[in-house]
């Protein structure tokens, strides 16, 4: 005989339940696997006096500098410098041709030993017309004509001096020396060429590179401490350069404009920085800091602890029941690798220092406090390092020093996909359980 359909359609469901079963087990008597909770070093954040430090973008500038120029038409017969080169106040630069004005010196010389012979001779001719006057023995008209010329014999002896002086430094002009110590730029004009010809030739320029300035842009915001400051010659700044490592100028504000602009709201303050190496030139980029004061008490945290999300910087913390919370923070300034807060944390809360992007909040973890030599790396380092100090160290051919950090991230993982896990599971036995009963009541 042929099946009914109801028979059939009870077969079904009960084949139906028995895969289902098979599938998920025992349903609801099947617990979710226990995970312990992961071990993560911790440290307490600290408070302490810290200096507070305001960081800007400045350029650097010549203290002097000038543009050496030929001053007297002539070919260039000499440079004496190596191009770039350093050179000390006098040294010599360049010659330009001499012959000409060395002849020009020479005859105003002559006129004036000239002209100095007439005016003597003048001076005793109109010496014995006075006599002459005195016994009535010549005019007065006559006297006068002699007492003129004479004069005029002291007058042109004058101008052969003001001459003589002009030529003698114009000749000067052809020996062209440092106006004083620096470094030497390119030169613009090569020996042969004739330079001055139509008024002062550019030959090459020099800059003062020791001291030099710094000149950068503060807010108003800081500029009544720092007016303080600079009025007892104390505000002191630190100059690095990315370009130059580890080396770090220091140097004093000397000056503040006496103007802000009114479209950024900033004032121009210029340092003079000790520039002994020669390293820093004009024109670059510095990183300028400046101390103006010191934050007693301050909390401190490494800034690796440092997160941000959409709503802003945070920090994970520990709470006692060994719950991770996150708190959401306003950092300060910096110091050293570490970092001031200046709201939402205090001094004493627990913070994890590792695996903090597998954290969650309301995350169980067992704490364990790093060792007095893990906290000096994380102050002097900015961060933990790779093994803790009673781990024992990898060999060659050992699994390697991440293992221990492998095994972590693996339960750290398992931890936060337990709860998943467990609520899909029970979903899961709750619609067989609903399936086999309903698979009972058609059977029957």
């Amino acid at each position: 005989m042929y099946p009914t359909e109801g028979g059939c359609r009870a077969r079904t469901l009960c084949l139906f339940t028995l895969l289902v079963t098979f599938a998920f087990g025992c349903g609801k008597d099947v617990a979710p696997p226990k995970i312990s909770p992961p071990t993560i070093r911790v440290a307490k954040s600290t408070n302490k006096t810290v200096p507070i430090y305001l960081d800007y973008i400045g350029t650097t500038e010549a203290v002097r500098s000038a543009i050496i120029r030929a001053r007297v038409e002539g070919f260039l017969m000499e440079r004496a410098f190596a191009e770039g080169s350093d050179v000390q106040e006098g040294d010599l630069l360049y010659t330009i041709e001499k012959d000409e004005y060395q002849s020009r010196l020479d005859e105003t010389k002559a006129l004036h030993a000239e002209d100095l012979a007439k005016a003597w001779d003048a001076k005793l001719e109109a010496k014995r017309f006075e006599n002459l006057l005195k016994k009535d023995s010549t005019s007065v008209s006559n006297f006068d004509r002699r007492k003129a010329r004479a004069e005029a014999a002291v007058a042109r002896v004058e101008y052969d001096k003001a001459s003589t002086r002009m030529a003698a430094i114009r000749l000067g002009y052809c020996t062209v020396t440092a106006p004083f110590a620096g470094r030497i730029g390119r030169t613009n004009v090569h020996v042969g060429n004739l330079v001055g010809a139509e008024g002062p030739t550019d030959l090459t320029s020099l800059v003062q590179l020791d001291p030099i300035y710094v000149l950068f842009s503060p807010s108003t915001e800081h500029l009544p401490k720092m007016m303080d400051l600079c009025a007892d010659n104390n505000l002191s700044v630190k100059i690095t350069v990315p370009d130059i490592k580890d080396n770090v100028y220091n140097g004093k504000v000397n000056f503040i404009d006496n103007t802000v602009d009114p479209e950024t709201s900033t004032v121009i303050l210029r340092a003079v920085v000790q520039n002994s190496d020669k390293k820093l030139l004009p024109g670059q980029y510095a990183n300028v800091r400046i101390l103006i004061g010191q934050k007693k008490d301050a909390v401190l945290v490494p800034q690796q602890v440092i997160q941000q999300d959409q709503g802003g910087q945070f920090i994970m913390v520990v709470d006692q029941k060994g719950l991770v919370q996150k708190k959401h923070v306003i950092p300060g300034t910096t110091y050293g690798h570490m970092q001031v807060i200046d709201k939402g944390l205090k001094s004493g809360e627990v913070m994890p220092l590792e695996m903090l992007q597998f954290l969650r909040r309301g995350m169980k973890i067992k704490t364990k406090p790093v060792t007095d030599s893990e906290w000096a790396h994380v102050e002097n380092m900015g961060s933990l390092p790779n093994k803790s100090s009673d781990e024992e160290a990898p060999k060659s051919n050992g699994p390697g020093s991440t293992a221990a950090n492998k095994r972590r991230k693996d339960e750290l993982h398992k931890r936060a996909n337990a709860s998943t896990n467990a609520v899909t599971n029970e979903r899961l036995n709750g619609s067989a359980a609903t399936v086999s009963d309903g698979g009972s009541e058609a059977g029957a």
